[in-house]
């Protein structure tokens, strides 16, 4: 039984992390068709901005609202110079992009804080007890975090004028723009929050895996998977996806292998590819029906 919580406990943790991620990438892609592939280099530096100013400052609050105030202003400069113009690009184009800024912003931090990895002690440390299980205080505080964060999210996306005005461009940026809505405007929103988004992740990864111009790499490509697993474009899906994954992965792991934990996601994304492309939110979409043709129709088809 100790065993069984201390997996669960820390798989559901490890989710929200993922979730998180894949929230982040979904709401880029909703308002701008879009796949970024630089989410995981923010999240770093966004770790690097917080232990260094928490270093120099000492306090979690000042130092979590200056990375946080900071790190929103980023998204929206990389929302008005990158996603924006080039959401009418190719693909290829925008990923590319995507993977520039990424490379771009690792070299920033390598040359300036060094590849050396960096401790910060003090910071989330320590452990709990949950009935007759003891684990590390950061996976709880991960948990309530990600609660509190995928609350205010869909509340700000269902409840808000300005995160209805998102969900219309995410739906259809025409019609949203006839209907006098600043597109570009909710774009830069959308990038904000995404980025904001990662700029907590990486906070609360920092007990887990110090500085390093590493520590979210996998991370971000978990978080890519939950985002296809969960229903590529849905945000409770991304969420569920995550967690799914966080579960899956840990007990997996346990039961197989320390070694096979990373690879369990990624076996995860292929078989949803394969098998349900529409993730776990297409389990609850209700499928449109196809509208039979009339016999007229079924004889001109015939004919033709």
């Amino acid at each position: 039984m100790e065993t069984f919580l201390q997996l669960l406990v820390s798989g559901v943790a490890m989710g929200f992390i993922y979730g998180l991620v894949a929230l982040g990438l979904t709401l880029i892609w909703n308002t701008t068709a879009m796949i970024t592939f630089a989410h995981d280099k923010v999240i770093m530096l966004s770790a690097y901005m917080f232990g260094l100013t928490f270093m120099a400052v000492t306090g979690v609050v000042a130092s979590t609202v200056a990375t946080v105030v900071i790190i929103g202003v980023f998204g929206i400069l990389i929302g008005t110079i990158i996603f924006i113009p080039l959401r009418h690009k190719e693909h290829m184009t925008s990923i590319m992009a995507t993977i520039m800024l990424a490379k771009v912003i690792g070299e920033i931090v390598r040359l300036h804080y060094g590849a050396t990895a960096l401790p910060l002690p003090g910071f989330l440390r320590g452990q709990i007890h949950i009935g007759p299980a003891t684990t590390a205080s950061v996976y709880v505080y991960i948990i309530v975090v990600g609660i509190l964060l995928a609350v205010g999210v869909q509340v700000f996306i269902s409840f808000t004028k300005a995160g209805k005005a998102m969900t219309c461009v995410s739906v259809n940026t025409t019609a949203a723009a006839l209907m006098g809505i600043n597109v570009k405007k909710y774009m830069r929103i959308a990038s904000a929050i995404s980025f904001i988004l990662g700029a907590v992740i990486g906070i609360l990864l920092i007990p887990l895996f110090d500085l390093s111009l590493n520590m979210a790499t996998m991370i971000g490509l978990k978080g890519f998977a939950a985002a296809v697993v969960g229903g590529f474009g849905s945000l409770p899906g991304s969420l569920a996806g995550g967690v799914f994954i966080g579960i899956v992965e840990n007990f997996g792991a346990y039961a197989l292998n320390p070694g096979y934990k990373d690879a369990i996601g990624f076996i995860l994304l292929i078989v949803f590819l394969m098998i349900k492309p529409a993730g776990l939110s297409g389990f609850f979409r209700r499928d449109t029906e196809r509208v039979k043709p009339d016999k007229a129709t079924r004889k001109r088809g015939k004919a033709a």
